[in-house]
């Protein structure tokens, strides 16, 4: 779950209620980089950066990086993911995650619970099933950059992102 990720890149984060944390990219300098095989250890959270999957199907190791962009006429910080996508498991199953993105296309991937997809943009997932899981996405903005909320709802201790393009600005997840 990208939750566990943003929270163990030594983000800022509030609380929306007591049982939500929400995180975002907004203290961390843009250029900071991982890759394919960097790891993040945080208590109860296993945060790894994985091959992305493109709609080929050829396995590609790119890099996640902070960065502030323009999309669509406004600036945006967040983790872009390029080519790469970020896993997450963690010892207590947030029963929801709410993730605001911008994608710029080429592709993304979604894994939950090692069951995964390839789709060309999230939009193509929405109303699925997915390891136990209900994907929701919601276009917010119109433009040539996809931004909107993918909901995700069930547990999901288990949980892995990825994209040729795809900006993930903040992240929530509901326990």
């Amino acid at each position: 779950m990208i939750v566990g990720a943003f929270a163990s890149l030594a983000l800022a984060a509030s609380a929306a209620h007591a049982d939500t944390q929400c995180y975002s990219a907004g203290l961390i300098p843009d250029g900071m980089s991982y890759h394919v095989r960097n790891g993040i250890t945080a208590p109860n959270h296993s945060i790894k950066f994985v091959s992305f999957t493109s709609l080929a199907g050829q396995s590609l190791e790119g890099t996640a990086k902070v960065t502030s962009r323009n999309v669509n006429g406004t600036s945006v910080k967040g983790v872009e993911l390029t080519k790469i996508a970020v896993r997450h498991e963690s010892q207590s199953a947030p029963a929801s995650v709410v993730i605001r993105y911008a994608d710029f296309g080429g592709g993304v991937n979604l894994r939950i619970y090692g069951v995964a997809v390839v789709a060309a943009h999230l939009g193509e997932l929405d109303g699925r099933q997915l390891g136990g899981a209900t994907i929701n996405v919601q276009q917010t903005q119109p433009g040539a950059t996809r931004v909107g909320v993918l909901r995700l709802t069930g547990a999901l201790a288990t949980f892995a992102i990825g994209g040729a393009g795809l900006l993930l600005e903040q992240a929530c997840g509901t326990y």
